[in-house]
């Protein structure tokens, strides 16, 4: 009989009926890993679900990652979310159990913390940055959320905006949810800017569209575009480009959808079921290399993971960890641009800075 283990999933982001489809897509991940034999273990997979910040609370965040290791995780994928996970990491740090987050703060990253990141607030502004430039724009206008997010991106966007060239038109901080953007949208266009940029974690990019008014502008997102595989969000999406880790053409997605085909009789289209499957994938590879099964021990299997094909992302990204190094994408094509064209989410350019 195979030994059993604790694994937890936090999602600091209401998800309603995907949160069912992502412990199926864990529960594939588990099952392919050990008809491999990458590992020989029954695995218990505890969902938490919160509403964490910006719109919830970070304390429930905590308190969900502390009920997960007090039912004896030894390990958990999530959260999302930078403001939470800077939230929480004090409570990681203090509890010992290994947290696998999504987010794209490199603040998050230490001995307990590791990171499948939906992008990076160091490298998005870059990669924007040189689109832009391959694209033709000059002169480019800046709306960004007024939070460590918005801040954090604008400092390597606008350092990069004056290695490649771009002219920054005007530069506007905005409230994380704010609704109403007549009055910048207004200033942005009346400075003659052939590009909007948008740095932020998604909320207020919702009311762009509304408030452009006629200006059939070039519009470019941070990984915020992600928001665009969630329906309600959708026509908020309409004409914009964005960071995105969905490529049609990587192998490993294509199998990955595949056999999600013939195990469920559905395919998931949006962005984050192949950062739940890679997760999942990356702590099953952690359960095979440690013989402790601790969270100490699921640490350090954690850093031995090295160079595992990834579905998210361009073909050929790759996932490794090590000691101090605990940020997993490898390849300059684990962000792609995505595009909103006829309200569908579609694959547009690989970036290659």
């Amino acid at each position: 009989m195979s030994k059993s283990c604790v694994v937890g999933f936090l999602a600091d982001l209401r998800s309603g009926d995907r949160m069912k489809q992502y412990e199926q897509i864990a529960q594939m991940a588990f099952d392919e890993c050990r008809r491999s034999g990458a590992f020989n273990l029954d695995v218990d997979l505890r969902m938490k679900e919160v509403e964490g910040l910006p719109r919830g609370s970070g304390d429930d965040v905590v308190a969900a990652y502390e009920e997960l290791a007090a039912e004896g995780a030894v390990a958990i994928i999530g959260p999302f979310v930078t403001d939470n996970c800077t939230y929480l990491k004090p409570t990681v740090e203090r509890i010992g159990v290994p947290a696998i987050a999504w987010c794209g703060a490199s603040s998050w990253l230490g001995r307990w913390t590791f990171s499948l990141p939906n992008g990076s607030l160091l490298d998005e502004g870059p990669y924007l940055a040189a689109y832009a430039r391959r694209k033709g724009y000059r002169h480019v206008a800046v709306l960004r959320d007024a939070s460590e997010i918005g801040d954090t991106y604008w400092r390597f966007f606008e350092r990069a905006a004056r290695r490649y060239g771009l002219s920054i038109s005007s530069n506007q901080a905005i409230e994380p949810l704010a609704t109403d953007l007549s009055a910048e949208i207004r200033l942005a266009r009346e400075t003659g800017a052939d590009a909007l940029v948008y740095l932020g974690y998604g909320m207020s990019l919702l009311g762009v569209n509304a408030a452009l008014d006629g200006w059939d502008v070039p519009r470019l997102a941070t990984t915020a575009f992600v928001f665009c595989y969630r329906p309600q969000y959708l026509p908020a999406f309409e004409g914009w480009s964005g960071l995105d880790q969905l490529d049609p053409a990587n192998p490993e997605r294509i199998g990955f959808l595949e056999r999600c085909q013939k195990r469920f009789g559905w395919t998931p289209q949006f962005m984050s079921a192949t950062l739940m499957y890679d997760s999942a994938r990356v702590v099953a590879e952690a359960l095979g290399m440690t013989e402790a099964l601790t969270p100490e021990g699921v640490r350090e299997g954690l850093e031995g993971v090295r160079l595992l094909p990834a579905a998210s992302g361009g073909a050929g990204t790759m996932i490794s960890f090590g000691p101090y190094s605990h940020k997993g994408w490898e390849g300059a094509r684990y962000l792609v641009m995505g595009k909103v064209r006829d309200g569908k989410p579609s694959f547009e350019a690989y970036v290659d800075p």
